[in-house]
């Protein structure tokens, strides 16, 4: 069609995939399928049985059972330490890292692991 991807394509895909892997299915459009953008990172799964929907609520229950907000500085360190550089981006872990520790979900994680129960993490 004469064009280059749009909206900020070629930049995540290369963030993605790399530089190189970028330019050829950006200068081939070649098609890919579930398999192969599995094997290149562009998919972090992909449904066995054609069910996305299942496997969807399958991650979903793995997440939801997790520290929420754990769950939430994983978000932040990664979308923004993607605009850091590393040292930047090892400082923002290290601070979220020391706020988990200390707002009691390491503790609670811990004894419902030994006491072989469900954790009930703080909101």
């Amino acid at each position: 069609m004469g064009l280059i991807a749009g909206a900020g394509g070629t930049q995540r895909l290369s963030r993605l995939v790399g530089p190189g892997m970028s330019k050829l299915l950006q200068y081939t459009a070649q098609p890919v399928d579930a398999a192969e953008a599995l094997r290149m990172g562009l998919v972090e799964a992909v449904s066995e049985d054609d069910d996305p929907l299942c496997l969807a609520l399958v991650v979903a229950e793995q997440i939801a059972v997790n520290s929420p907000r754990a769950n939430r500085s994983v978000k932040h360190c990664v979308d923004r330490g993607l605009d850091l550089d590393l040292p930047a981006g090892l400082e923002l872990e290290r601070e979220l890292w020391i706020n988990l520790v200390l707002d009691g979900g390491l503790t609670e994680g811990a004894a419902a692991f030994f006491g072989k129960r469900d954790p009930v993490y703080p909101d």
